[in-house]
Protein backbone atom coordinates (compact mmCIF):
# COMPACT_ATOMS: atom_id res chain seq x y z
CA UNK A 1 0.00 0.00 0.00
CA UNK A 2 1.60 3.30 -1.25
CA UNK A 3 1.12 6.35 1.09
CA UNK A 4 0.59 9.86 -0.88
CA UNK A 5 2.94 12.16 -1.07
CA UNK A 6 2.90 14.53 0.98
CA UNK A 7 2.84 18.15 -0.39
CA UNK A 8 4.45 20.84 1.18
CA UNK A 9 2.86 23.64 3.37
CA UNK A 10 2.56 26.87 1.15
CA UNK A 11 3.54 30.19 2.49
CA UNK A 12 1.84 31.87 5.42
CA UNK A 13 0.06 34.95 4.63
CA UNK A 14 1.28 37.78 7.36
CA UNK A 15 -2.09 37.81 8.71
CA UNK A 16 -2.33 33.74 8.38
CA UNK A 17 0.84 33.53 10.67
CA UNK A 18 -0.25 36.31 13.23
CA UNK A 19 -3.84 34.45 13.49
CA UNK A 20 -1.66 30.81 13.82
CA UNK A 21 0.66 32.27 16.40
CA UNK A 22 -2.78 33.63 18.67
CA UNK A 23 -4.51 30.89 18.41
CA UNK A 24 -1.01 28.82 19.76
CA UNK A 25 -0.85 31.06 22.65
CA UNK A 26 -4.35 31.96 23.48
CA UNK A 27 -5.66 29.91 26.66
CA UNK A 28 -9.41 30.26 25.63
CA UNK A 29 -8.87 27.93 22.54
CA UNK A 30 -9.23 24.36 22.54
CA UNK A 31 -6.52 21.65 22.46
CA UNK A 32 -7.56 20.83 18.81
CA UNK A 33 -6.92 24.11 17.61
CA UNK A 34 -3.82 25.26 19.28
CA UNK A 35 -2.37 21.40 18.65
CA UNK A 36 -3.25 22.57 15.00
CA UNK A 37 -1.77 26.17 14.85
CA UNK A 38 1.28 24.80 16.64
CA UNK A 39 2.01 21.83 14.03
CA UNK A 40 1.42 24.64 11.27
CA UNK A 41 3.33 26.68 12.61
CA UNK A 42 6.71 24.45 12.97
CA UNK A 43 6.25 23.30 9.95
CA UNK A 44 6.15 26.47 8.47
CA UNK A 45 9.30 27.53 10.42
CA UNK A 46 11.39 24.56 8.97
CA UNK A 47 10.27 21.52 11.20
CA UNK A 48 9.94 18.38 9.53
CA UNK A 49 6.52 16.51 9.95
CA UNK A 50 7.69 14.03 12.73
CA UNK A 51 9.10 17.31 14.42
CA UNK A 52 5.96 19.39 14.19
CA UNK A 53 4.11 16.22 15.17
CA UNK A 54 5.87 16.05 18.48
CA UNK A 55 5.35 19.81 19.29
CA UNK A 56 1.46 19.37 18.69
CA UNK A 57 1.88 16.58 21.07
CA UNK A 58 0.86 13.98 18.17
CA UNK A 59 2.18 10.44 18.15
CA UNK A 60 2.15 10.52 14.26
CA UNK A 61 3.21 12.03 11.81
CA UNK A 62 0.10 11.48 9.33
CA UNK A 63 -1.92 14.12 11.23
CA UNK A 64 0.42 16.83 9.90
CA UNK A 65 0.42 15.28 6.80
CA UNK A 66 -3.70 15.64 6.74
CA UNK A 67 -3.35 19.04 8.55
CA UNK A 68 -0.95 20.45 6.26
CA UNK A 69 -3.51 19.45 2.85
CA UNK A 70 -6.46 20.64 4.59
CA UNK A 71 -4.30 23.79 5.40
CA UNK A 72 -3.44 24.02 1.77
CA UNK A 73 -7.25 23.99 0.59
CA UNK A 74 -8.67 26.06 3.20
CA UNK A 75 -6.71 28.20 4.57
CA UNK A 76 -7.47 28.78 8.69
CA UNK A 77 -10.50 26.64 8.70
CA UNK A 78 -7.95 23.63 8.28
CA UNK A 79 -8.16 25.09 12.50
CA UNK A 80 -11.57 23.69 12.89
CA UNK A 81 -13.17 20.29 13.91
CA UNK A 82 -14.74 18.50 11.04
CA UNK A 83 -18.35 17.87 10.90
CA UNK A 84 -18.83 14.73 12.44
CA UNK A 85 -21.17 12.06 10.65
CA UNK A 86 -24.78 11.10 11.55
CA UNK A 87 -27.89 13.66 11.75
CA UNK A 88 -26.96 16.60 13.41
CA UNK A 89 -28.44 17.88 16.67
CA UNK A 90 -31.29 20.21 15.97
CA UNK A 91 -33.09 21.96 18.59
CA UNK A 92 -36.61 23.35 17.71
CA UNK A 93 -37.70 26.90 18.68
CA UNK A 94 -39.35 26.16 21.67
CA UNK A 95 -36.33 23.75 22.92
CA UNK A 96 -33.75 26.78 21.93
CA UNK A 97 -36.28 29.31 23.84
CA UNK A 98 -36.41 27.24 26.81
CA UNK A 99 -32.57 26.82 26.84
CA UNK A 100 -31.62 30.55 26.32
CA UNK A 101 -34.11 31.58 29.34
CA UNK A 102 -32.37 29.12 31.42
CA UNK A 103 -29.48 30.53 30.78
CA UNK A 104 -29.97 34.04 31.17
CA UNK A 105 -31.55 33.57 34.67
CA UNK A 106 -28.75 33.70 37.38
CA UNK A 107 -29.38 30.67 39.42
CA UNK A 108 -30.50 29.92 42.87
CA UNK A 109 -27.92 28.64 45.05
CA UNK A 110 -30.88 26.99 47.30
CA UNK A 111 -32.57 25.39 44.43
CA UNK A 112 -29.98 24.87 41.65
CA UNK A 113 -27.18 23.79 44.37
CA UNK A 114 -24.47 26.69 42.59
CA UNK A 115 -24.21 30.22 42.43
CA UNK A 116 -22.79 30.34 39.05
CA UNK A 117 -23.41 27.79 35.71
CA UNK A 118 -21.49 25.70 34.55
CA UNK A 119 -22.79 22.96 32.31
CA UNK A 120 -23.64 20.31 34.23
CA UNK A 121 -24.96 22.70 35.99
CA UNK A 122 -26.92 23.85 33.29
CA UNK A 123 -28.29 20.60 31.92
CA UNK A 124 -29.45 19.42 35.36
CA UNK A 125 -31.57 22.22 35.47
CA UNK A 126 -32.57 21.83 32.17
CA UNK A 127 -33.43 18.72 32.71
CA UNK A 128 -35.30 18.92 36.50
Amino acid sequence: MSHPVARPLRPLTEPERQELQRVSRAKSESMNRHQRAVALLAVADGMTFIEAARAAGWKVHDTVTRLIRRFNEGGLTALDDLPRSGHPRSYGPAERARIEQELLRSPDLKEDGTATWSLTTLQRSLRS
